[in-house]
């Protein structure tokens, strides 16, 4: 893991600092009283951004700020759930599926293939709008459709593995399924499901904002930062600032996410051609 993702370059260490300071916040925001985040005051009503309020108020005039810090709590710690559902579930059903193979390895990659088969937003919108709209059901929506790659990545490093030397040295020493897998197959297929996790968050974080904007996702009060688009797209044109706001917390967030990812996938790939 240490020879995979040290020596970053700079850009790819200022995104993790970028992603580093949101988690940070999305950490904080959850402890904000209500009384800054929910503060209805019309007489501040689509106020632009000024000295009280930095990034302006909304349609109630409630503080934008206030709410995105709130929201960094909602949206991206649905979106690390859902990455840490799915990546632990994909990767005890590639884990078993890999060391087993035969009737389960099929039957995972069938179900796999089925769930590929249909767009994975789409089908998260189908479950999440019968499960009804609430932040669990939407990390279970998007863990529902996330598991996928993580099986396939699991599977596969799995199978490389299980031909070195000391696995079956391990094997022939008597070690059971349970902890030849989690003691000495594990910790040697992890470092691509890290990398395969942080290019996921990306990705849940846009669904769940996406979820939210169409209404099925995290409900209203609650400003995820999917919602605070939904509710200020109409006043796009005389208060742009209630769209705009919300819209660069996702792209930074999104693009520094995306950055590190990709500089961990050329790490990983340079260690292992070394």
């Amino acid at each position: 893991m240490k020879g995979a993702f040290g020596g970053l370059p700079t850009l790819a260490r200022a995104a993790g600092a970028v992603l580093a300071a949101s988690l940070l916040l999305a950490a904080t925001g959850a402890a904000l009283p209500d009384s800054l985040v929910q503060h209805i005051d019309l007489s501040r009503r689509l106020a632009a951004p000024g000295t009280l309020a930095p990034f302006g108020s909304d349609e109630l005039g409630r503080s934008v700020a206030w709410r995105l810090w709130r929201g960094a709590s909602l949206s991206l710690g649905v979106a690390i759930a859902a990455v840490a559902f799915s990546a632990v579930l994909g990767s005890a059903l590639g884990l078993v599926a890999g060391e087993r193979g035969g009737a389960f390895d099929a039957g995972l990659r069938k179900l796999a293939d089925l769930v590929l088969a249909f767009p994975g937003l789409l089908l998260a919108v189908a479950l999440a709008a019968v499960l009804g709209p609430s932040a669990v059901n939407t990390v279970i929506a998007l863990s529902a459709v996330g598991w996928v790659p993580y099986a396939r990545l699991a599977l596969t490093e799995t199978r490389r593995v299980a031909t070195f030397d000391f696995v079956a040295a391990a094997r022939s020493a008597g070690a059971g399924t349970p902890r030849l897998l989690l003691r000495h197959v594990l910790p040697n297929i992890a470092a691509p499901l890290v990398v395969q996790a942080t290019l996921h968050l990306a990705g849940a974080i846009l669904a769940e904002s996406a979820l939210s904007f169409l209404g099925v996702g995290v409900p209203p009060p609650a400003p995820s930062w999917g919602a605070m688009l939904a509710a200020g797209r109409t006043h796009i044109l005389d208060a742009p600032h209630v769209v705009l706001v919300p819209a660069a917390a996702i792209l930074v967030v999104v693009l520094a996410t995306n950055v590190l990812g990709d500089a961990l996938v050329e790490r990983l790939d340079a260690a292992r051609r070394g």
